[in-house]
């Protein structure tokens, strides 16, 4: 075929087909409000001021004071590097879902009928008192999560708590892709 042709060369004969990856990785839901690099710098200026403006009236005071900021500063430092992540890997015909609160799940690949979204819709109040009068503010969102489910209505979760739609979307995206990629297909799609 000419290199001016539109047509492309079918890919089997470009390039041999890649084996898929043994694992997908997916932060979990709240990961995203991780310590800010601002945050600290600004936790920080706080204890200087602070720590500043007392030290001339009470060292002992100021002190404690710098101990203790150093030390929750540390501690979320601390936090922060650990981002809690769960994996999914396939395993011969197995799906494995590895976690950092529950043991890992195990869902076999030819039992795995379809991964669905679990959504609900959250109502929140709060009380905010105004400049004149105390007002209610309510929020209302929707939220989700990945489920696995299997034959005989076994249902396995991605992670236990929900997430912003959003970002449920993008998860259950990929999940999908990853476990086509291994030869898994919905039950619709099945002959």
């Amino acid at each position: 075929m000419s290199p001016n042709s539109p047509f492309r060369e079918p890919a089997s004969a470009l390039e041999p087909r890649r084996a898929p990856p043994d694992a997908l990785v997916f932060e979990s839901p709240g990961a995203e409000q991780r310590l800010l690099p601002l945050r600290l710098t600004l936790s920080a200026a706080c204890v200087v001021v602070l720590v500043a403006a007392s030290a001339t009236r009470a060292p002992v005071f100021a002190l404690a004071v710098l101990v203790f900021a150093l030390a929750s500063m540390a501690a979320q430092v601390r936090r922060a590097r650990k981002v809690p992540l769960v994996r999914l890997r396939v395993e011969g015909a197995s799906l494995w879902i590895d976690g950092t609160a529950a043991p890992p799940t195990r869902v076999p690949l030819d039992t795995l009928r379809e991964v669905e979204i679990e959504a609900k819709e959250v109502h929140r109040e709060r009380e905010e008192v105004g400049p004149t009068i105390p007002t209610t503010v309510s929020e209302y969102g929707g939220v989700s999560r990945v489920v696995f489910v299997s034959d005989g209505g076994a249902r396995a979760l991605l992670t236990p708590t929900y997430a912003p739609y959003s970002e449920c979307m993008e998860r259950f995206g990929k999940a999908r892709v990853f476990l086509r990629a291994h030869g898994w297909r919905p039950v619709g799609e099945r002959a």
